[in-house]
């Protein structure tokens, strides 16, 4: 069913476009703007992958009040960061079941806010729309539905290139200046003792591996072709344990049956899935001597503090998905021609998912010695 509502969105966007444009305000760069809303509403990883965008819209407008209105499960992972004065959130679902009475609540009490520039981090007419309506002042955003006709300001969606850079280069067409800087996540002092006191009294002293074999679940939309396999994981597992180096498994509470399995594999393994914060969670990455996870947030979370990963990839495009920034990472990606087929979290006409049948355990362990300088 979104499927269907974001390709209506696309078509209307597309017949609608030609009528607006015309009359579209489009203005030279935005002077004088004191108060900003940036909006991405969900996908926590995609999230993260904004803060590039924001570290720039900050030094482009040093003095003006930074808003950023995302979602509930998204919102802490940037609950600290220092580019935004403040966090709106939002229950993701009202967009997902199209609740009209409080969408238009939100788009009353934003319209209110008469902020000078928002910027729509989203890839839908629907929402370009909603914002068009809110926004008194400019509109950017990335043109890939039509949106363009809404927006002040538009850049071009590109599949080509990292979806980090496709939301910095939305900040760069208001005027920003490139930089060279990966994603930022702040962990404060509080959470990080706090971890490294578990991982303490865990028994955990030495530096450990983690491995992610979930992911995939964010409110929009359950991805679970994204993830290895869990017999091919088990596999991995196992060759892991061989090493004797303490194993911890991370995810969310929808990883549990996965983290179970692997979990039952050794007495070495800790299993806290679902028990820590997305702040904590993002200590125990940082921490870490080496992580190895699917196409999910901790890649992205590993790229913000450089820790050495493996990522591991399927049907989706590490490209556009990948680390980002983070030269102290390898990609597994399958050697099929119809790899990458992921499209905003749908496949079509995907039966036998042979990507998956092309990735190797024994293949990702010796990636695995590499980084532990275990290789003779």
């Amino acid at each position: 069913m979104p499927f269907m509502i974001e390709n209506l969105s696309s078509l209307a966007g597309r017949a609608i476009s030609p009528l607006i444009s015309p009359f579209k305000n489009r203005t030279k760069r935005p002077q004088k703007v004191k108060k900003i809303l940036v909006v991405k509403i969900w996908a926590t990883g995609e999230v993260l992958l904004t803060t590039p965008a924001l570290r720039t819209l900050r030094r482009l407008f040093p003095n003006a009040e930074i808003n950023y209105l995302t979602g509930i499960r998204s919102s802490p992972i940037i609950a600290t960061n220092p580019n935004i004065n403040r966090i709106l959130t939002v229950d993701e679902s009202i967009f997902i079941s199209l609740n009209p009475i409080k969408i238009m609540q939100l788009m009353l009490d934003l319209r209110k806010q008469d902020y000078d520039l928002c910027i729509l981090f989203h890839h839908s007419f629907a929402f370009a729309l909603i914002f068009r309506i809110i926004c008194s002042g400019i509109l950017a955003g990335i043109n890939r539905r039509g949106e363009g006709a809404l927006l002040n300001y538009s850049t071009e969606y590109d599949e080509t290139i990292h979806q980090a850079d496709e939301y910095l280069n939305v900040v760069l067409s208001l005027g920003g200046k490139p930089e060279d800087k990966g994603l930022e996540i702040f962990l404060t002092e509080k959470v990080t003792n706090k971890v490294e006191k578990q991982l303490k009294d865990a028994g955990i002293s030495e530096k450990y591996i983690v491995i992610a074999p979930g992911g995939g679940d964010n409110p929009k939309t359950k991805m679970p072709n994204k993830l290895m396999p869990i017999n091919k994981w088990n596999a991995l597992v196992q060759k892991l344990c061989s090493l004797s180096i303490p194993i911890l498994i991370i995810g969310s509470k929808s990883d549990r049956k996965r983290a179970r399995i692997l979990a039952s594999l050794s007495s070495n393994i800790t299993d806290i899935t679902g028990k820590t914060t997305i702040p904590e969670v993002s200590a125990v990455i940082k921490c870490s001597r080496l992580l190895i996870t699917n196409d999910s947030l901790p890649l992205h979370i590993s790229s913000a503090f450089k820790t050495p990963t493996i990522v591991i990839f399927g049907p989706t495009n590490p490209v556009r998905y990948g680390p980002y920034k983070n030269d102290n990472s390898i990609i597994i990606s399958p050697r099929v021609k119809c790899a990458p087929c992921y499209r905003d979290g749908y496949l079509e006409n995907c039966v036998r998912m042979i990507c998956w049948e092309d990735i190797d355990p024994e293949e990702i362990m010796q990636f695995v010695k590499e980084k532990l300088n275990l290789v003779r």
